[in-house]
């Protein structure tokens, strides 16, 4: 995958513009904070909330395919998280949430992906922090473990 990158919560020193290539190698150049990856997923997803008295289904649709989930939340065992508005009997879905490493990992933002359905083609997004840099090969394995959560957890639904 492409991804965009921009800083979160610090500051690159300054740096010539051709020298920015160079200046991200180094975590050297950064002040203490995290950078925020954006990957295209090539696909449109339409996804919402249908929520009746008894629980929420969450339904994902790329083209005809349609499938339904179980919302999952706070102490609610469920198939997948999504953040949408708390009205209505059917929301639209903001961010589809997906926890991919641990809620307390150091590295990243709480672990967790997000899907952004309501863009198109939707969009993924992680964070990354300025400390994981520091480790060799470190920010390769979140990359892969993020990629690898969208593919398992909403990709999959959808094969081409």
């Amino acid at each position: 995958m492409q991804y965009n990158i921009s800083i979160v919560g610090g500051h690159m020193k300054d740096v010539a513009g051709g020298a920015a290539e160079e200046a991200i190698k180094n975590p050297g150049n950064f002040s203490a904070g995290s950078f925020r990856f954006n990957s295209k997923l090539g696909v449109c997803i339409e996804a919402g909330v249908l929520r009746s008295a008894d629980k929420e289904t969450v339904s994902l649709r790329v083209g005809e395919k349609v499938v339904h989930l179980r919302r999952s939340g706070t102490n609610i065992p469920g198939d997948i998280g999504v953040s949408c508005s708390p009205d209505g009997s059917v929301a639209p879905v903001e961010t589809i949430n997906i926890e991919f490493r641990a809620i307390d990992d150091p590295y990243t933002d709480r672990g967790m992906v997000w899907v952004h359905p309501i863009e198109k083609p939707a969009r993924m997004s992680f964070v990354i922090t300025a400390n994981a840099f520091k480790t060799p090969g470190l920010v390769t394995e979140i990359i892969a473990q993020a990629e690898k959560a969208v593919a398992e957890q909403v990709l999959a639904h959808f094969p081409h």
